[in-house]
């Protein structure tokens, strides 16, 4: 796919992932709107941590729930103590379900 103004990337680092556009095509040399420099082969120019790739969604969406996955369990751990019986039950419920969908593990009382 040819670079141009406008083309969305996918900019990667080790705790950072955004989309980016072009926003200046000067000889073979695209400067993102996050200041980033990139080659025709989506190379990062200067020395950086930064990767950059064809812009895809559901790439974009996996690195956005794993990102925040860890985000939810520590909020779940550190609050559940606080709810009332029937809800602690239900999320018990709900947690179980998607243990065993996703890891087949079951807990049952």
């Amino acid at each position: 796919m040819k670079l141009q103004i406008g083309t969305p990337v996918l900019v990667v680092g080790p705790y950072l992932h955004e989309r980016a556009e072009v926003i200046k095509a000067e000889k073979g040399v695209y400067t993102l709107n996050n200041n980033l420099q990139i080659n025709r082969d989506y190379q990062v120019l200067s020395k950086s941590e930064f990767k950059a790739e064809p812009w895809d969604e559901n790439r974009y969406n996996y690195l956005q729930a794993k990102s925040l996955m860890v985000r939810y369990i520590n909020n779940i751990k550190e609050n559940y103590t606080k709810l009332n019986e029937e809800d602690t039950v239900s999320l018990f419920n709900r947690l179980s379900k998607i243990n065993a969908k996703y890891f087949g593990e079951v807990c049952k009382f």
